[in-house]
This record gives structure tokens, sequence and C-alpha cells, in this order.
């Protein structure tokens, strides 16, 4: 879809989309070039690994780091997600700062699989992701004969209902971040690579606030995806679609939902019931693949042309007469 850097540079990520109706069968993957967070949407994944076994259910999410060995079959007999690749770091937890001992994403949330290993003396092939090329070999017993290990770099998993999300108790819309799963660093102190986040069911609570998104520009590209639900972000925004947002692209509501929120009744709601949206952010910017670009299902932007109008006017009658009662000059152009 898209991405940036290089797996030769040590530092960038990519963003695909899969699609897969096939079991692998005497066949690994290895990715040489980084680590991959899936995202399933439709479809589970049982993934078989040198450390083990990972089931992992749409709402879930796992992380299989750079060089370990793993094959995917297919119970329900077919799978789509998406997947964010970085190069050069790994995905770890954040900092909670002055949240405290817990919230977010919690250590003990997460899981990871037990020695499972298979005693096949038959002849397999081993593909290897090497530099955004493929190659293959070929070894004469299964790659899945791990007797036991220890350690810490081992595939993982993570259920999204488990996420702590916070929000404010007061007013404002609070800045996304504060929706992050896991964070990856760049070579640049403090900033991030990569961010995955999750935006899901919740309260709703702010007063005297504009309560969705508003119009913003991010120093981030980033890019929505949708695993279940409605988003309200367009009506091309299905499940399996993503939606990039260049970084500096200034963008927010279209003018049907902003005149709705902002004469909306402002009382404690639940928002996005049964919805689940993930996040991808990274500081770079991001280059769109030719598939991406030149895909028949891509929806271009309709930017200015959505029905936007200056709110600012609608008030220009009141702005000059407050003006002028507090002794102010004319505003230009009003």
């Amino acid at each position: 879809y898209d991405g940036n850097g290089s797996p030769m540079l040590v530092e960038g990520l990519a963003i695909h989309t899969y699609a897969c109706n096939s079991d692998m069968d005497k066949e690994a993957f290895v990715n040489s070039d980084g680590d991959f967070l899936i995202i399933p949407v439709k479809g589970q994944l049982d993934i078989q690994t040198e450390l083990g076994r990972l089931l992992v259910f749409p709402g879930e999410i796992t992380v299989v780091q750079r060089e370990l060995k793993w094959k995917v079959t297919l119970p329900d007999g077919s799978a789509t997600g998406y997947i964010q690749e970085i190069f050069g770091s790994h995905y770890e937890l954040l900092n909670l700062g002055v949240v405290g001992s817990h919230g977010l994403a919690n250590p003990r949330d997460f899981e990871h699989p037990v020695a499972h290993f298979e005693v096949d003396q038959t002849n397999w092939e081993v593909i290897y992701k090497l530099g955004g090329k493929l190659f293959t070999c070929k070894q004469d017993h299964t790659p899945f004969d791990v007797v036991a290990w220890h350690g810490n770099y081992v595939p993982y998993k993570y259920n999204l209902d488990f996420f702590i999300s916070l929000g404010s108790l007061t007013r404002e819309h609070i800045d996304p971040s504060i929706w992050t799963v896991l964070t990856a660093r760049s070579m640049t102190p403090g900033v991030a690579l990569a961010d995955f986040a999750f935006i899901g069911e919740r309260w709703d609570v702010a007063e005297q606030s504009f309560r969705p998104p508003f119009f913003h520009r991010n120093t981030a590209s980033e890019v929505l995806g949708l695993i279940k639900g409605e988003f309200g972000f367009t009506g091309d925004f299905v499940p399996g679609a993503l939606v990039l947002e260049s970084g500096f692209g200034p963008h927010g509501r279209e003018d049907g939902p902003y005149n709705a929120a902002q004469d909306m009744e402002l009382k404690p709601m639940k928002i996005l019931k049964g919805t689940q949206t993930v996040l991808l952010e990274t500081s770079m910017m991001m280059t769109l693949t030719e598939h991406a670009t030149n895909s028949n299902r891509r929806q271009s932007n309709k930017g200015g042309a959505r029905g936007l109008e200056a709110k600012f006017l609608k008030y220009k009658d009141q702005i000059l007469a407050d003006a002028k009662a507090a002794g102010l000059g004319l505003i230009p152009g009003l």
C-alpha cells in the first residue's frame, strides 16, 4: 500500500494488505527485512512458528519478529487483513508516565506461544524475504522442530478488547496518541518510527467542546483501517479499506457530520458501538505503491469540494458589532 525507508537502510516501514485462500503446506516464511504486525479483518490465522503456535482472530493482533520461521493455515478457508512492517526497530509498550502503573495496553494481556515441535524428515521449502525480494531454499526436515526455548525474542498476540481507552473527562478532543497500543522507536530520540493505535467503543463526556476531531494538520502521516463496524469517516470506508492522511495534510469532518456535531446536545454517550478501527502512524512521509495509486478501487478524496463552508462568516454581523462595542477597528475583509 505505502511506505518509507528501506530494510537496507535499517529504518523505515511498509503497510500492506493481504488476502489468502490457501494453506501453506510444507512451506515456511522468513522475513529478513523487519517485524510484521498483523491485523486480521476477516478469517482466523493459525500461525505456526519455530517457538510455538498462535491462533489469531479478527479483533486481535499478532507480532512476528524478523528472521523467525513461520507458516499460516486458514481455519475459515480464507482471510484478509492489514500488516504494518517496520525496519530496524521493534515494537514495545509505551512509557505510561503520569498514567501510572497500568492502562492502555497492559503487559499481562499479551500472549506468547509455548514450545511445540514436530518430527518430520520430508522435504520442505523455506521462503525468505530479503531486501523486498523473495528467495527460496530446500531442506530435508521441518523447520518447526524446536523442542524448547528461552528468552524474550518471541512472537505474541493481543486482544484489542482488552485495551483500556483514555479520554477527556472535562472538555476538548484529545490527541489520538492516547490510544497507542504499541510503538517503535526511530533513530531520532523522542520520535517514533511507527505507532499502532486502536480506536474502539468508548464513552464520550466532554463538555463545551466540538467532540469529533476538529480540522487540523499532523506532523505525522496517518493510515486508518477498519476491522468492523462503521467509523463515519466516509461511505467508502469499509472493513479492509485504508485511508491515508499525509503529514501536514489538512483534514476533518465533512459538512454534514460537522453540523450535526456542532448542534448536538452534549450529554454522556457511548460512541463507535461495535466498531474496531486501527490507526497506523509514522513520523515519516509515505509513498504510495503503484498498485495503490492505480487500483480501480482507489477512492480519491474530494478535498475542498465536499460542501464545506466558512463557518466563521456566518457570525460576521455579530463579530463586527462586538468589535465596534469594544472600540476596535474594522477587521479587513469583513
